[in-house]
């Protein structure tokens, strides 16, 4: 809204409980829409000149709109001079704080979310690990094999459930837990605690005769989809409660409710009692659900993607109407996983925010909110996969010296321009002094020839001239001679023409552009003549009589004297300017003398930094040659070669097309069906050496001689036609692909 009447002050209010969601560029359109007047005096009202004052960009590699392929696109990095961007925010923003409100809002247990830690199978240790090869040998010429966004994706997916990453579940014998159970144990006993509570009807203040609160779980991956032909960790989790002594039709999924209508029959459902379980994702949950009467915990099943997205998640609880004083919000972080890492990152986007909120302008640079700095991290990928949080803090250590290293280069950098600034400050000032000087006695001189109406004769060389166009032509000659003269010189030389108004002129001449530089002897101040502005133009001056050309040539001169006379007439100007110079010179002179000199004062920060690295650095490097981490090594080992699985194995799991393609398949279930014969093949091979009993407990969970039949007649049956599905029965497998695919292409994709 623009200002109509420069009187009214107030023309607009907005306010929003998410100020910064997606990108540190939101601020940019709320400046345009209050303080334009604030970008424009800034100089950056356009989105491109705001973008190249505040941010910088990089190259990522992302799905295209239709999820078939990969492409590079341009986003941006990072944000840079916050802590200018924030003052200029701040002159039109206010923050209330959630204390400040004056409403009665529910309470966290013990003041704080409670975090569920829980150990994951096996397999997802192995596959994470597996991530750890693939980040540090994907080919960059092939992203669309795989890339450091498939690698984090991947990542997430087996994080949140094996299954999600179509690995299998494992037996309950095997160490581990899956999510789901861990999540659905933690809704079962607060079911129990609080199904018998009692609440009021919001509408009628009547106590309501359903007893029970109501639990809120969100999760933003592997949700259902319309026709279920897929894995859900929402199916998993209902199944469990059920089993668990939850009634089924107390369990409801938001995904099943698409109309507005049913929605809000299915909002009052939970406000009723009628829900004791909602499941949701925070894109169709996060906002609108007015379902807090009854909620006594909420649970983040997975990691949200961006602070504002746990603002909107928690405010489904945190929220006035809730009639529960005290509540739960229940984390969920799989142990040596990308959980833990993630959940950090929200956390420091979030810090920033607080600080934007709070007007804070100490951030200088600051990562994009709508960001995935997971998959932008390659390194952080490969000390994830290691399952041990000392290589994480490696990283997060080389991370904070690189940015420590770069505000001490800057404190150097800024300091040696300060040396050099008192190095030619103290140069400057006697130079302005002598320059003031001098045009003061050429000031007074012009002045006295005012005052006396006087004007001395031009002298050029040692001819005097009395007569305007007989001097004019007289410098024109005068100014070609020294051009003539000067053109093998160097620039510096300057030859004394003459004086005109009593002042000496000197003639300096530039072969580089041709150029004379006609200025007072000693004078800082000086006039640009071109060279061939000394001349006639050749082509008019061969049609011209001789009249015509004498007249053109008198011009000419007279034009030339009345530049070097306003020369001499700004003197008195250059006067002014040069005695400004000296006061704004002398100023800072002043100021950087009597100033003491900037320190960097996290110098000690920066050393306690590389400390702590390096002895980190000596222990890892001992650690990995320690017996402990060779017996993991051999352990790692053991359980691929029994599964027949060799590096690079999980993305044959979660294979993309363009990888499809190269071995000759149509789809990734294929594949998929080709790694599940391979462990049958692996396992009935080491039955065959002996290294198992043939007790059938020795079986893992769906490789009997039957499904290794069923496993082998769907790959035959999904094996493209022109593919040759030749599959080695024992010891390392390897399945031929098409011959199609040259050999060269083959050596390319290390992954088989």
């Amino acid at each position: 809204m623009r200002l109509v009447n420069p009187y009214i002050e107030r023309v607009a209010t907005f306010s929003t409980g998410t100020p910064l969601a997606n990108s540190l560029s939101e601020l940019w359109v709320m400046n345009r829409y209050l303080r334009p007047d604030l970008l424009h005096d800034a100089g950056v009202e356009h989105l491109d000149s705001w973008g190249a004052a505040f941010t910088t960009t990089r190259e990522t590699i992302e799905l295209n709109s239709s999820g078939s392929r990969f492409q590079p696109k341009t986003r941006v990095a990072e944000f840079v001079n916050v802590g200018d961007l924030i003052g200029m925010t701040s002159a039109f923003t206010d923050s209330v704080s959630r204390n400040q409100i004056p409403a009665t809002l529910p309470e966290l247990r013990n003041g704080q979310r409670t975090v569920v830690s829980f150990e994951p199978p096996q397999e997802v240790a192995d596959f994470i690990t597996d991530l750890g090869f693939r980040a540090d040998t994907f080919d960059p010429k092939r992203p669309d094999v795989d890339n450091p966004l498939k690698v984090a994706t991947d990542g997430r997916n087996a994080t949140l459930d094996p299954r999600t990453a179509h690995l299998r579940a494992p037996d309950s014998a095997e160490p581990g837990q899956l999510r789901s159970t861990v999540v659905a144990e933690r809704v079962l006993a607060t079911y129990a605690a609080t199904k018998n509570n009692t609440y009021r009807d919001p509408d009628t203040d009547e106590l309501s005769p359903t007893r029970g609160g109501l639990q809120i779980v969100f999760c933003d991956r592997a949700t259902p989809k319309t026709e279920r032909s897929t894995w859900s960790i929402y199916d998993a989790l209902r199944t469990e409660l059920v089993a668990g002594g939850i009634p089924a039709e107390q369990i409801a999924f938001i995904h099943d409710y698409p109309g507005p209508a049913a929605k809000t029959q299915l909002f009052a459902d939970c406000r009723s009692g009628k829900i004791a379980v909602l499941l949701g994702s925070t894109e169709k949950m996060g906002t609108g659900a007015n379902i807090q009467t009854r909620a006594v915990a909420l649970h983040h099943v997975d990691v949200p993607w961006r602070p504002a997205d746990l603002e909107q998640r928690e405010g489904r609880i945190i929220r006035q109407g809730n009639q529960n004083p005290v509540v739960d919000i229940f984390c969920y972080v799989a142990e040596k996983t990308f959980d833990i890492y993630m959940w950090q990152t929200v956390e420091r986007k979030a810090h920033f925010i607080e600080q934007y909120r709070q007007a804070d302008r100490t951030a200088r640079r600051v990562p994009d909110l709508g960001t995935d700095d997971l998959a932008e991290n390659a390194a952080m990928i490969k000390a994830v996969a290691t399952g041990d949080h000392r290589y994480v803090r490696r990283i997060e250590l080389e991370q904070l010296i690189g940015e420590l290293q770069t505000e001490q280069d800057s404190y150097f950098a800024a300091a040696r321009s300060r040396e050099r600034e008192l190095i030619a400050l103290h140069a400057a000032v006697p130079a302005h002094e002598t320059a003031v000087n001098d045009l003061e006695n050429i000031a007074a001189l012009l002045q006295d020839q005012q005052d006396t109406d006087t004007t001395p004769p031009v002298v050029l060389g040692n001819t005097t001239y009395d007569k305007r166009p007989d001097a004019s032509a007289a410098l024109v000659a005068t100014l070609r001679d020294a051009a003539l003269r000067l053109r093998a010189r160097p620039a510096d030389e300057a030859i004394t023409i003459g004086a005109i108004s009593g002042v000496e002129i000197e003639a300096r001449y530039s072969t580089s552009n041709s150029v004379v530089y006609v200025k007072p002897v000693g004078l800082p101040v000086l006039k640009s003549i071109e060279h061939e502005a000394l001349y006639v133009d050749a082509v008019k001056a061969a049609a011209m009589s001789p009249a015509e050309h004498d007249a053109a040539q008198a011009r000419l001169a007279s034009g030339i004297m009345t530049r070097v006379e306003n020369l001499i007439a700004d003197l008195p100007k250059a006067l002014d300017n040069r005695r400004w110079d000296l006061d704004r010179d002398r100023k800072r002179l002043h100021q950087l003398e009597t100033e003491p000199a900037p320190e960097f004062t996290r110098l000690s920060e920066l050393k306690q930094l590389h400390a702590e690295l390096d002895a980190l650095e000596r222990d890892l490097r001992t650690e990995a040659v320690s017996p402990q981490a060779q017996d993991r090594r051999r352990a790692l080992n053991d359980r691929l070669a029994a599964k027949g699985r060799r590096p690079g194995w999980s993305l044959m799991l979660n294979a993309t097309p363009a990888l499809c393609r190269h071995l000759g398949y149509d789809n990734p279930d294929q594949l998929r069906a080709l790694m599940r014969k391979r462990e049958q093949d692996a396992h009935l091979g080491h039955l065959q050496r002996g290294q198992h009993h043939s007790s059938g407990d020795e079986h893992p969970q769906g490789l009997t001689d039957t499904s290794g039949q069923r496993i082998g007649d769907l790959i035959t049956a999904a094996t493209p036609q022109h593919a040759d599905p030749v599959i080695e029965l024992a010891g390392p497998t390897r399945a031929h692909a098409s011959p199609e695919v040259s050999r060269a292409q083959e050596s390319s994709i290390e992954i088989e």
